[in-house]
């Protein structure tokens, strides 16, 4: 299965692929695990994740072809 990443901010210095082929049945929580594992700053990044620019709200099931964006956190002014 392969998905698209998308980040934004200081996450755009770490994450340096932004298509990843994981195996079938992966989810959200998986998807965090992986990236700390390929990626150990990750470990300590905070970020929220939108699934077809859909902010995901506990864990999702990825499909073929869908479009995660990792959000560092951010403030109005």
């Amino acid at each position: 299965m392969t998905i698209k990443i998308r980040t934004f901010g200081k996450l755009t210095e770490i994450v340096t692929d932004n298509v990843l082929v994981l195996e079938n049945n992966f989810d959200t929580d998986q998807l965090k695990i992986e990236l700390q594992k390929k990626y150990p700053t990750f470990q300590n990044a905070k970020f929220a994740l939108a699934v077809n620019n859909r902010l995901a709200d506990g864990n999702v099931k990825l499909e073929e072809g869908d479009i995660v964006s990792l959000l560092p956190p951010f403030s109005g002014g």
